[in-house]
């Protein structure tokens, strides 16, 4: 199993929908197996 580590992208500063990315993302990846951590300090 590979892991892959990604920010939460265009989601912060810029203000984009992390719903829509998020999507965007889970289609890409749908063949890997992963678990998005979220870090809050």
């Amino acid at each position: 199993m590979r892991k892959i580590a990604y920010p939460l992208i265009c989601a912060g500063l810029v203000s984009g929908s992390w719903e829509e990315i998020s999507k965007i993302i889970e289609a890409e990846l749908e063949v890997e197996e992963y678990t998005l951590v979220i870090f809050k300090p």
